[in-house]
């Protein structure tokens, strides 16, 4: 078996599985329960917290755990946007993630303007176009920081400078990018930042929400008072331990492997380009490691995964969140306006080069 979606979810690393399992069976509690095992299941959510702020650089008391990662990109868009109604301008790309993009499709039925900015073919906004776009009413700019179907890694630091110079919001979509590369909070200073667990070798059913210190946030969920108010319910207690691990394995042991992974990605790239009638979307650098996103020209997507999938090798068309549909997504539609069969790869660091002969020589026996 070759698992080659790795964008879309990772398997859970042993560690992960290893710290997680005390809180499944025997520490139990629930963290709201002032008892022994409600306090020592409130203490592992409260290491669990400040070993993420430790590795983010950031306050602990401003990182908000969440069900998701699409909760998370929910509570910081609509959080913010309920909280701040005299301002109802909200931009953002035509390359986001749905969970950004379904969020402020809903916000416009509550009478918010959502601008969509365009993209170059690799995947790029304009700096002017934005600059352009921000308005006295413009409340929040919401970026997906690394695309998770193209690979585009957008250049944060000119964007943030814009928002900074024109006194608006920003929020990043890091959910892709934690996993390849460590984030400084303190060093970039941006005001929200969405994470999610199981794209770096952690649980599903977790997400977490950075907000800067002060912000005021609405909350989506209306119960109790956890997570300071912004997330009623009681605590996944488990996931939130499996994150914590995750990221300390990230900051540890995965971000000192991307450029072998680059390497890996590169070699697999240059084979199918020599073997087949394909391009890549995106750019053909400053691309997230791993990540490979093929036209293949005069074949369909879904037929060529799903004959793939027959040879055990697991790819995707595109976001996961699109499987159920056999429709050109939306990130591609915004590059091109071919329809090509597109076929998405995202590698681990467990790929061989014989495993990369076998790709070719499987695509070559569905192709011919």
């Amino acid at each position: 078996m070759l698992y080659l979606d790795n964008a879309a979810t990772t398997k859970i690393d042993d560690s992960v599985f290893e710290a997680m399992l005390p809180y499944l069976k025997d520490s139990y509690g629930n963290p709201s329960s002032m008892h022994k095992k409600g306090i020592e299941a409130k203490k592992a959510i409260n290491d669990a917290r400040k070993s993420i702020a430790k590795h983010l650089n950031c306050s602990h008391d401003s990182l908000v755990f969440t069900q998701s990662g699409t909760m998370a990109i929910n509570l910081a868009i609509k959080g913010l946007s309920m909280m701040n109604q005299n301002k109802t301008e909200i931009i953002t790309t035509k390359i986001d993630h749905k969970a950004t993009i379904s969020t402020c499709k809903y916000l416009e039925t509550q009478g918010f303007k959502v601008t969509y900015l365009d993209v170059n073919r690799e995947g790029y906004i304009n700096l002017e176009d934005l600059r352009k776009a921000i308005t006295t009413k413009t409340l929040l700019v919401s970026i997906i920081w690394a695309n998770n179907e193209i690979g585009v890694i957008q250049n944060v630091s000119e964007i943030l400078k814009v928002t900074k110079e024109k006194g608006v919001y920003l929020h990043l979509d890091a959910v892709q990018m934690l996993p390849h590369y460590s984030i400084d909070l303190e060093s970039l200073p941006v005001d929200l930042m969405s994470f999610s667990a199981h794209k770096l070798f952690g649980p599903k059913g977790i997400g977490l929400l950075y907000h800067r210190p002060g912000m005021a946030l609405s909350p989506l969920i209306h119960g109790a008072t956890q997570e300071f108010g912004l997330n009623a319910g009681t605590e996944n207690v488990s996931g939130i331990i499996g994150f914590s691990k995750a990221v300390e394995n990230a900051y540890t042991y995965y971000h000192k492997k991307q450029e072998a992974l680059k390497e890996k990605t590169d070699l697999l790239e240059k084979k199918l380009l020599e073997t087949f009638p394909c391009y890549i979307n995106g750019p053909k650098s400053n691309r997230l490691p791993g990540l490979l996103s093929v036209s293949f020209k005069d074949q369909k997507g879904h037929e060529l995964a799903y004959e793939l999938s027959k040879k055990g090798i697991y790819v995707s068309t595109g976001s996961a969140c699109n499987e159920s549909s056999i429709e050109l997504s939306h990130v591609i539609k915004a590059i091109t306006d071919d329809t090509p069969g597109v076929i998405r790869f995202s590698l681990a660091y467990d790929l061989t080069n014989e495993d990369i002969d076998y790709i070719i020589q499987s695509l070559k026996d569905l192709l011919e």
